[in-house]
């Protein structure tokens, strides 16, 4: 994701003045969606937060296994930990620069 969402700062409900000046990072964002993710007729993949579209591409894949992992704790000592499964695949999202620019 890039370091500076496209979101409008004054539909966040932040408490702290500095962060509501600030530009909008993903740690800043409350729970919930994101975006909308679009799929065109062509195959590509859109990805649109707020009214800003970005390009959604997968890559091949690498060459090192990865897996995701789900860890529940308890305390410090005590936890459980599932392998949810390998990652096949990878995806970058980057700004329709076309798009951005008149």
């Amino acid at each position: 994701m890039p370091d500076v969402l496209p979101v409008d700062m004054s539909k966040l409900n932040l408490d702290d003045e500095e962060n509501a000046k600030s530009e909008p990072t993903i740690h800043m964002l409350p729970e919930g969606y994101l975006g909308r993710l679009q799929i065109l007729k062509s195959g590509k993949v859109r990805l649109m937060v707020g009214d800003v579209p970005l390009e959604v591409n997968m890559h091949s894949k690498s060459g090192f296994l990865q897996e995701i992992l789900c860890c529940q704790t308890k305390s410090l000592d005590r936890g459980k930990v599932a392998n949810i499964g390998t990652v096949p695949y990878t995806l970058s999202i980057t700004p329709e620069y076309d798009q951005l620019i008149p």
